[in-house]
């Protein structure tokens, strides 16, 4: 069952699992679970206040995609972050943890436990070429493609559209007087345009040549949900390149051009080459989805049937198993 919200939010309840919602209102929703793991994708806007409840937890959500399981037999809560962060509280957690895109948090009265969404190892059958011609994500996509910036004639009125939000965060850095706070603090409690001021006045370059991978990518991930795209994309792409290793830049510059800047051959490409770049990363079964939707978006038929028969074959039983059912046809 998939409750769709008014605002563009989505709940989805897989067979066995039950959840009701608590309440309703203009800027967002308290849903609890009363058994079973929820997918749950909440659109972001500037008064969003949406809560997910399990037991005595609470997962406080801003703009955000993510798993939220709960076992009441057992008192488990598990959060499985696939966008974005979340704030959770309750037993075991001395303090409200924040857990950030590629993260799993689980936790019971007994204690937490909060680390990577690790992916299996593969077997030496699945190391062995599938029987099925059906094609795997990495064998679908024939040469590389060459990114580039998204073109000027698309970027421009996007640049236009970001620099008000661009000159608020500047003109709230101007008026404090002294540092406003630690911008990872404030990252943490969702005050986005805050933390954004805050990095701003600590030096915005500076930060982007001195951070490490994950604090890096928090400060893009801050200036993204702030609506600053263009420091959001120099912040990634710094991560991008001072870590290789690192697989969220390419993603996140992935949701950037596909919600931020509509440009959805850019988009398929970063998702595209993110999945030959981490074919088993974290994010990998969210890049194959989301490579569909760019294909299709961008009037790519062909490209998105490719990807939508990979996402089938990798994926059958993923979020987007029905669009990619419905894309590839009888």
């Amino acid at each position: 069952m998939e409750l769709r919200f008014s605002d563009g939010s989505a709940v989805t309840l897989p067979p066995r699992a039950a959840a009701h919602v608590d309440a309703l209102d203009r800027d967002g929703a308290t849903v609890a679970i009363e058994e079973g793991t929820l997918e749950v994708s909440v659109i972001h806007r500037p008064h969003t206040r949406w809560q997910v409840q399990a037991g005595g937890y609470r997962i406080a959500v801003t703009g955000t995609r993510f798993a939220a399981g709960w076992d009441r037999s057992g008192g488990t809560l598990t959060v499985t972050m696939h966008e974005g962060s979340v704030l959770v509280c309750g037993p075991g957690l001395k303090e409200p943890v924040r857990v950030v895109t590629g993260q799993r948090l689980r936790a019971s009265a007994s204690g937490a436990d909060l680390g990577l969404e690790n992916t299996p190892a593969p077997s030496a059958e699945a190391e062995a070429p599938p029987a099925s011609p059906t094609p795997s994500v990495a064998a679908s996509r024939g040469p590389e493609p060459a990114l580039a910036p998204p073109p000027t004639e698309i970027a421009a009125p996007t640049e236009r559209a970001t620099a008000p939000r661009a000159r608020r965060v500047e003109a709230v850095a101007a008026r404090a007087g002294a540092p406003i706070g630690d911008w990872r603090v404030q990252a943490a409690r969702a005050e986005y345009h805050e933390a954004l001021a805050a990095a701003v006045l600590e030096g915005w370059r500076a930060e982007c040549a001195r951070l490490g991978a994950d604090d890096l990518v928090l400060l893009g991930d801050v200036a993204r949900l702030a609506g600053d795209l263009d420091r959001a994309e120099e912040a990634y792409r710094s991560a991008r390149r001072r870590f290789p290793e690192a697989d969220r830049p390419i993603y996140a510059l992935g949701l950037i051009a596909f919600e931020g800047r509509h440009n959805y051959k850019v988009a398929g490409d970063l998702f595209d080459s993110y999945l030959r770049s981490f074919p088993r990363g974290p994010l990998a079964r969210e890049a194959a989805g989301r490579l569909i939707e760019s294909r299709l978006k961008g009037g790519d038929d062909n490209e998105a049937r490719r990807a939508a028969a990979a996402y089938l074959h990798d994926f059958p039983g993923g979020p987007h198993a029905k669009l990619a059912r419905r894309t590839v046809g009888p």
